[in-house]
């Protein structure tokens, strides 16, 4: 302020630091739609001449504390459309600029609020007398309201996990697609396809149970809030090989499962058999075990019992010998000479042992 007896003069400065985050922007405007509202801002001090400055625009809904973003594109743009708002909604929006050493300050908050959403009159002829014509239901014949433009270019392609089924957005009105919707039928009525919502950012769905040998229609609907729009038809015909595929899948898998079966019966065979010879050889053992102690008179004390071996399997000659004519002495009353006997296997007897005198 410079002021004498003259006159007073005011003027207004501005201290730029330079090397720091951008200042805040101001003049922040927008224009609003049904479902978009337009944002025009002034660029605050990028910080420098050596510092290029990018936007990033903050909106909520009136009365919601949790904000969302969006990247302005193309860098340095100071105007960004934000679509796919809900009609007669306040929002409130800030734009905060960035550079190379961080994000700068945040506008001031402005509130806008989206256009009402009109109800168009149906340019169909309505019927006229008592009793409407009977007319078969088109089943798309999209109800009032604003609709997006038309899906373009639908395809269906054969891929190796199966079907993917691509489109492109609608070249009008595409900010108004809040999700996709794809219909296909055979023989009878249309049917949905997509369990779950397709996002308008998807242009693309795969799809793995089309039968093989069939024919398919197929038909993509943009939907908005209230409308949608609709593709052309596309035909698509599955070759029968898929279904061939199919066939063979479940014959080798049916001949994999058989043979597992019988590898697993086998295997369950020879345990139990295993575990019958074992009992069988514990049951043996333990009779001639008992029939040797009761022809010895019992074991000396301090004197372990050993389970005999397997008697087929014996890798000692002689042991088969002994056992045979363990058993054999069972049954017969005993001899004088059953020790010879015992140990000769029964097959031949020992004559008397007699000495001349000296």
């Amino acid at each position: 302020v410079v002021s004498n007896e003259v006159a007073t003069i005011v003027t207004a400065t501005q201290l730029v630091v330079e090397g720091t985050q951008p200042h805040a922007p101001y003049n922040v405007s927008g224009n609003a739609s049904e479902f978009a509202v337009t944002l025009q801002w002034l660029p605050g001090y990028s910080g420098g001449p050596d510092y290029k400055q990018d936007y990033t625009i903050w909106y909520r809904e009136a009365g919601v504390s949790d904000w969302s973003t969006i990247p302005v594109t193309p860098s340095g743009s100071t105007q960004v459309t934000i679509n796919r708002l809900t009609p007669g909604t306040t929002y409130e929006f800030q734009v905060i600029g960035k550079n190379a050493l961080g994000d700068g300050m945040l506008s001031k908050v402005i509130t806008i609020r989206t256009l009402d959403a009109k109800t168009p009159i149906d340019p169909r002829p309505q019927p006229t007398g008592d009793k409407p014509p009977r007319v078969p239901p088109d089943p798309f014949v999209p109800p009032p309201g604003p609709r997006p433009g038309h899906p373009r270019n639908l395809t269906v392609t054969e891929v190796h996990n199966g079907f993917i089924i691509t489109w492109q957005a609608p070249q009008d009105k595409a900010n108004l697609v809040q999700y996709y919707t794809i219909k296909y039928r055979t023989d009878g009525p249309w049917k949905t396809l997509n369990k779950a919502q397709i996002r308008a950012e998807e242009t693309s769905y795969l799809v793995k149970n089309l039968v093989g040998g069939r024919t398919y229609y197929f038909r993509v609907l943009a939907n908005s809030v209230k409308s949608y729009e609709s593709s052309e038809e596309v035909k698509f015909s599955v070759p029968a090989r898929v279904k061939h595929k199919a066939i063979t899948a479940g014959v080798v898998g049916g001949i994999l499962f058989f043979i597992v079966a019988i590898i697993l019966s086998v295997c369950a065979v020879k345990i139990c058999n295993k575990r019958k010879r074992r009992k069988q050889e514990k049951a043996y053992n333990m009779v001639a075990c008992r029939i040797t102690d009761a022809r010895n008179g019992g074991q000396p004390p301090g004197v372990s019992q050993v389970p005999l071996k397997k008697l087929g399997q014996s890798r000692i000659p002689s042991l088969n010998a002994l056992l045979r004519g363990v058993v054999k002495r069972v049954t017969r009353p005993p001899s004088p000479h059953w020790e010879a006997e015992f140990y000769l296997g029964g097959t031949r007897r020992l004559g008397r042992i007699s000495r001349a005198p000296d």
